[in-house]
């Protein structure tokens, strides 16, 4: 460890000269700015004398601090030199293991504020101690909330502060005793100290247990008697006490350091000398140390009297506490002393199971010992259980202790912290598995990260990764590290979900097929056996990213909504979820484990016992997933119960949602996902993701926030090939929904607003704080701050309400507006207005209007705030701690209508109607608030620029930022500028990156660096209009690319006939027998000779295909045939080559009972039956018990009348080579059993020479298969008039409704897409309602050839056709986002495939 400290009169060029090896080095670091150097350079004057103690000499002329009057000077050189010096610490110090602490007195909040500013910059320190002294208590007070709002450090108040009269509700983290000599506040009134102290220490440690207390003694020899009276008092109020943390810190004075140092070494201590100390006997101090000494060291005790930690004999021998994953019983004995009661001459520690310890007798002083053991002891402790592994409980007669298995990663009952910084973790669902093409996921992810989110959660799927037992495959598409790499580029956190039960509407909910064959009951102890390959493979993986190992993963769930089970099943299972969590433990993940319950029922949650989580989670999908009606919203539907819930299940952790609803997946038959985009719009963003934050979330997923492509069969049978979702970014990835702008409104909001993460919610009330009974009021009480979410009291309601709102203030209960008017709320809309708000210097004492960002750039002495609101809504806010010019208090920079004002004292109030322009208006000196229009706020993007290592793109709460305005010139409505996606600066040029989809006027009002004088906009350099010290301005110009796009219809298209298998030519003898007498599925007990299950002989996926052989007897006439496919499945019959019928599906059963005709047959003569249907999919695992993912594909029941089963021998195909696939780049699930699948003609280039030619909007003739292939090239272009431009230009296949057959019913059929061999769209014409297919830059090659093809299977006697099939583009966007990798294989040439059939 390394500890410097530095003096006031110490220039700071002894840190300005350290190398990057020191730097490295600190884990610690003192600087001390009330001391100076006399002019001989003894460094020993303290701000309490005007000479030198040593050669009387008199101060330096400039000293930081004067002894009489303590006025901070800031025309010298010291403010300039601090900030090199933090500038210097950023470029070198891996400030996630510094711990800074920083000393100086200041005479005034203004003062405060200059030379915390420098620190405030500083990216997060793993922790940061401040001590100002001579604050007035309200000054301080206020400094405290607004620094610890923005560094979310500890905070410890100076020398003189009353702490007694320190208002309760301020809460500040840190309590200090300092300066308690003849010199302090509190000379010759110990009494009153002890008193008072004790009292407010009590009662803040009765009414929480979080409260983090800091020991501070000043250097008076003398005060030893006082030092063991508060050691006294404070160990009587700690006993019993669960605390968070403890930081007990011993001041800089030598007697009490060597007291220590020999009263730990076992001295014998004589009373009546003075400098002899108390013996204390070590096993005091070791009693505490619960696991080897050698791997003992509390983390946070940095020093005594400014020696480094190590040097003291009591850790000399100790090692840094090791990251073991083991648990270990601990004996009471060791742990006896947490139940201690201390008293005056004795201390008695009881075991539960050795008894009592024996009754120590000891001198008063011993008492100091045996709470240092307490504090030392509850470090380690508390500090871990912060880190969320060591839950300490009974079990008979021991304690279980999990050791702590990282601590990069940790929380309270508030929060995450992410190396030490207080997060909210603000995240969106995307699964790259659904967006086959990697060089496309830093798009979407930058999309996220544009939003203002900071994390993505993401499901793995066990069945497009072990397609068969033992055979796990993670790579090209499947590949998830170059998803991780563009997670860090984005600067995105990851939630790692890998199951391996997922639900999320995929096949079998991420089951593979072959789990049918395993006699086991899903998803409890036994099925256990057959995760442990994947589990091990795929947490290897994810493992290795963790944010440990410099990834980006910052939290891991294990299972999924294990949360409902059928009767008489053992329900929940601890055990099985215990061993679950076990798996990925011993498998490397060490970062916390979370759960998500499928509703707020607190199973798991922590301190249930075994298989309890880390942190609890749960999702919530308040409306459901039925969009036919987008516009109704039923009643009772908005939970208003979710704090209360997470109180009484798990308030000891951070509230936590892990899915809630972003949109909703659209069934078969449903109503599209254009309506589930309209039920899950803006409005409902508005009001129910502020319910969410009115109960405190702060781990907050959003599902979906890019849903993708369930291509190539991995959907399960509830949904279609789109996962569109109605989510916030298109499935063709476009950010053209309001729902998108308006979330970022939101998460930018939460962005800049640290006091929410402490702010505790009370419970919803009507009229409490608004003139209304029809609006309900959620109130959350921070430190400081209060945030205020007002909703309809009937959440629904579609009325537009006025109100006024009376609220609690720092300078008392005020009534807004005060200046006129009052405030409304629209119909389905909710509001959040706050309370002594912090600006980074002035504050909003009260503001209606709801802010989007704030930024202060201390380069400039700058600070924007962008507040809006509805169009012709009224608001007010009021700003206070103002900073007057010599002029005026307000300027209008911009303005259109009126605005009124008042001032008073440091306070200036706003009161303004919400007009298409906006308004600007200076307050005081360097606030600049810019009053804006909702729609208008869409437009402005906030932007963070890459940091230093590690923290890099990842967001940080003092990270520098840029905020940028992206409209359209003379627009007026609902369509925001379309994307800002990067800043980077390359002086004196800054460097944005965006999308256009027309010319756009690009405005930097915040951000730009002094001397920038030039903007380039995706590498191009922009004419700038307007430039200044605070602003740039100027055009970004569309230019509209020359794009063709062949019209399908006018390709050579080629044909083959994909059924030949009713030919009596077709050989069949390749085909596995369907032979197996028994099946182990679960689900469903045989009804036949044999199993017709397709999973029973590795046919998971698409359409299956059967061939019955029998001899006939002539007296058959019909067939009655029961499959089972999933809902919307098909299936049709064929007796050689005769037509007998089909079911074509519907969107309500999953399951068919046909009987069919038989023509007359001849006796002795032999006949083959073809039974082709498809595969929708396996069904979800939801529900334990009930193994709905087991029930079977395939033929279940069937009778050829007047025989016996037996009569017919069976044979079954699906995929080439079932489990064994041939195609490893697709994986297990894209093709199916169609012939020309099973030959691989869907592939690039296959041989289509002899094939007739033939067009899928000609069709087939008769029932039937028809395959149609074409290729065609794309040239989308990469430059204009000769200048470099990328083109982002979504293109979607458009499959036209045919209505009617010739007799007036709907044609009965379906169709498949494949697009360079990935099948990329199932169109079912009878049952909808998808006809348009996106498919990905990518997937399609948009500078060369691409190979189509479309399998069209009738199942009407009189055949099929297509209407039309189209290629369209859905947006041309000019784009600063890369070039586009082609997915694996979609250049690969076709080939033959051996043993093809």
């Amino acid at each position: 460890m390394f500890i410097l400290r530095g003096h006031a009169g110490f220039d700071l060029a002894n840190l300005l000269s350290l190398g990057s090896k020191a730097l490295a080095a600190m884990t610690s670091l003192l600087v001390r700015l009330n001391t100076w150097p006399c002019p001989n350079g003894h460094e020993i004057l303290d701000h309490r004398r005007t000479r030198c103690m040593k050669c009387n000499n008199e101060v330096a002329a400039d000293p930081i601090c004067n002894s009489y009057g303590l006025k901070l000077r800031t025309k010298g050189n010291f403010l300039k030199q601090w900030e090199q010096a933090c500038s210097h610490l950023a470029s070198g110090i891996s400030l996630g293991q510094l711990h800074l602490t920083f000393i100086c007195d200041v005479e005034d909040l203004a003062a405060g504020e200059q030379v915390l500013a420098p620190l405030t910059n500083l990216p997060k320190l793993k922790a940061c101690t401040i001590r100002l002294g001579r604050l007035r208590n309200r000054d301080l007070a206020s400094l405290a909330e607004r620094t610890s709002q923005k560094m979310t450090s500890t905070f410890i108040p100076g020398s003189g502060f009353p702490f007694e009269l320190l208002p309760e509700e301020i809460r500040l983290r840190v309590l200090q005793f300092t300066h308690i000599g003849p010199n302090g506040p509190y000379h010759d009134r110990y009494e009153d100290l002890f008193v008072e102290s004790g009292k407010l220490i009590k009662n803040l440690l009765d009414s929480r247990k979080d409260f983090l207390v800091v020991k501070y003694i000043d250097r008076h020899r003398h005060i030893y008697k006082v030092y063991l009276d508060i050691t006294q008092t404070l160990a009587t109020i700690l006993a019993g006490k669960d605390l968070r943390d403890l930081h007990f810190h011993l001041g800089g004075f030598q007697d009490l350091r060597s007291w220590l140092e020999q009263q730990v070494m076992g001295e014998t201590y004589d009373s009546t000398v003075s400098n002899k100390y108390p013996r204390t006997p070590l096993n005091y101090v070791e009693r505490f140390i619960m696991r080897d000494p050698a791997n003992f060291k509390p983390p946070y005790v940095t020093s005594f009297n400014n020696r480094p930690y190590m040097s003291h004999p009591w850790v000399k021998t100790a090692g840094k506490m090791g990251h073991a994953r083991r648990s270990q019983s601990v004996s009471p004995d060791r742990v006896g002393l947490l139940e201690a009661k201390i008293n005056d001459d004795q201390a008695t520690s009881k075991s539960p199971s050795h008894g009592s310890l024996g009754k120590i007798n000891v001198k008063p002083i011993v008492l100091l010992s045996m709470f240092i053991a307490i504090a030392a002891f509850s470090i380690y402790l508390i500090n871990y259980t912060t880190r969320g592994w060591i839950s300490v409980f009974k079990s008979g007669s021991e304690y279980q202790v999990h050791a702590p298995l990282q601590d990069i990663v940790t929380w309270d009952q508030h929060s995450l912290f992410v190396r030490g910084e207080r997060i909210m973790l603000y995240s969106g669902e995307f699964h790259p598995y659904r967006l086959p093409v990697p060089g496309l996921w830093l798009d979407v992810l930058q999309k996220i990260k544009a939003l203002g989110f900071n994390a993505v959660s993401f499901y793995t799927n066990w069945g497009l990764l072990e397609g068969r037992e033992g055979d796990f495959s993670a790579e090209g598409i499947f590949a998830l590290e170059p998803f991780f790499q563009a997670a860090s580029k984005a600067g995105i956190y990851l939630i790692a979900r890998p199951g391996p039960y997922i639900n999320a509407e995929s096949s079998g909910g991420g089951f593979p097929g072959w789990l049918q064959r395993t006699n086991s009951t899903m998803r409890t102890t036994g099925y256990l056996r057959y995760t442990e390959n994947y589990v091990r493979n795929i947490a290897s993986i994810v493992a290795k990213a963790q944010i440990v190992h410099g990834g980006p993963i910052v939290i891991f769930q294990s299972e999924n909504e294990y949360s409902y089970g059928t009767p008489g099943i053992q329900f929940p299972d601890n055990e099985y979820f215990a061993a679950v969590k076990k798996q990925y433990r011993d498998a490397g993940i060490v970062v916390p484990l979370i759960s998500n319950d499928g509703g707020p029922y607190g199973l798991f949650a922590p301190g249930t016992g075994p298989g309890a989580v880390d942190i609890y989670g749960h999702d919530g999908y308040p409306l459901g997933f039925d969009c036919a009606n987008p516009s109704l919203w039923p009643e009772d539907k908005l939970p208003t119960d979710y704090n209360t819930l997470h109180q009484q299940q798990s308030p000891s952790t951070p509230y936590a949602i892990m899915e809630f609803q972003a949109g909703s997946f659209d069934p078969w038959g449903g109503s599209s996902f254009k309506n589930c985009t309209k039920l899950i719009n803006e409005e409902f963003a508005r009001v129910f993701y502020k319910n969410n934050y009115a109960a405190g979330i702060k781990i907050f997923n959003l599902y979906m926030i890019y849903g993708g492509t369930n291509w190539g069969n991995s959907g399960h049978p509830g949904g279609y090939t789109s996962y569109d979702y109605g989510a916030a970014i298109a499935e063709d990835r476009t950010v053209s929904r309001v729902k998108y702008h308006e979330i970022k409104l939101q998460a930018n909001f939460l962005k800049v607003s640290p006091a929410y993460l402490t702010a505790k919610p009370e419970a919803p009330k009507v009229r409490s704080y608004t003139s209304s009974t029809a609006l309900t009021v959620t109130r959350l009480v921070g430190n400081v701050t209060s945030f205020y979410v007002v909703r309809h009291e009937i959440y629904s309601s579609t009325a537009s309400i006025n109100y006024r709102l009376t609220v609690p203030t720092s300078s008392g209960n005020i009534d807004v507006p005060q200046l006129g008017g009052s405030l409304s709320l629209s119909g389905r809309d909710s509001k959040i207005h706050v309370t002594d708000y912090y600006l980074g210097g002035p504050s909003l004492l009260y503001c209606s209007a709801e802010i989007f960002t704030w930024k202060k750039y201390p380069n400039k002495e700058k600070t924007i705030l962008l507040l809006y609101g509805n169009l012709g809504e009224t608001h007010e806010a009021a700003f206070k701690d103002v900073i007057f010019d010599d002029q005026s208090a307000y300027e209008l920079v911009e303005w259109e209508g009126e605005i009124k004002t008042s001032t008073t004292g440091d306070m200036i109030i706003l009161n303004w109607t919400v007009t298409l322009k906006r308004k600007v208006v200076r307050v005081g000196q360097k606030l600049f608030v810019y009053l804006l229009d909702r729609n208008d706020a869409y437009n402005y993007w906030v932007l963070d620029v890459p940091g230093p290592s590690p923290f890099n793109s990842f967001a940080v709460w003092n990270a520098r930022s840029v905020i940028v305005r992206m409209s359209f010139p003379q627009w007026k409505g609902i369509r925001p500028g379309y994307l800002i996606r990067t800043v980077d600066l390359d002086p004196p040029r800054m460097l944005l990156t965006g999308d256009l989809n027309e010319t756009s006027v690009v405005e930097v009002i915040g951000g730009v660096p002094p001397s920038f004088n030039a903007l380039a906009f995706n590498g191009r350099s922009v004419s700038l209009h307007r430039k200044g010290s605070d602003v740039l301005e100027g055009f970004v110009p569309f230019l509209p690319p020359k794009l063709t796009i062949p019209k399908l219809t006018d390709l050579v298209w080629k044909c083959v006939d994909s059924l030949p298998e009713i030919l009596a030519s077709y050989d069949d003898s390749a085909w596995p027998q369907a032979n197996l007498p028994y099946s182990n599925n679960t689900v469903r007990s045989m009804t036949t000779p044999v199993s017709l299950y397709g999973s029973d002989y590795g046919f998971h996926t698409g359409n299956l295909l059967f061939r019955g052989r029998f001899t006939a007897q002539g007296k058959e006439e019909t067939l009655k045939l029961e499959t089972q496919g999933g809902t919307a499945f098909a299936v049709s019959v064929f007796l050689n080559q005769t037509y007998l019928g089909s079911f074509s599906g519907n969107s309500a059963q999953a399951a068919s009972n046909l009987t069919l005709t038989l023509p007359d047959l001849t006796a002795s003569q032999d006949y083959f039956l073809t039974i082709l249907m498809d595969n929708m999919g396996l069904d979800e695992n939801f529900i334990v018990g009930e193994d709905a993912s087991q029930r079977p594909r395939g033929i279940l029941n069937y009778d050829l009348s007047g025989r016996h089963q037996s009569a017919i021998k069976w044979k079954i195909t699906g995929n080439l080579g079932g489990e064994y696939y041939r195609d490893r780049v697709r994986g297990p699930l894209n093709e199916g059993g169609l012939y020309a699948e099973r030959k691989g003609y869907h592939l690039p280039k296959a041989p289509t020479a002899d094939w007739m030619r033939r067009k899928p909007t000609e069709g087939i003739p008769s029932a039937g298969v028809g395959f149609f292939t074409t290729s065609f090239a794309l040239d989308v272009p990469t430059s204009y008039a000769g200048t470099p431009v990328r083109y982002d230009i979504p293109l979607s296949f458009f499959f036209t409704n045919t209505t009617t057959t010739p007799k007036g019913r709907t044609s009965n059929f379906r169709a498949q897409l494949y697009v360079n061999g990935y099948q990329y769209g199932k169109y079912v014409n009878n049952i909808g309602p998808q006809t348009a297919f996106p498919v990905p830059e990518g997937i399609l090659n948009y500078h060369g050839m691409n190979y189509i093809a479309i399998s069209l299977w009738a199942m009407d006697a009189g055949g099929a056709k297509l209407e039309n099939v189209e290629l369209v583009s859905t947006a041309v966007i000019q784009t600063g986002y890369r070039e586009v990798e082609m997915a694996p294989g979609t250049t690969d040439e076709w080939k033959e495939r051996q043993g093809s059939y």
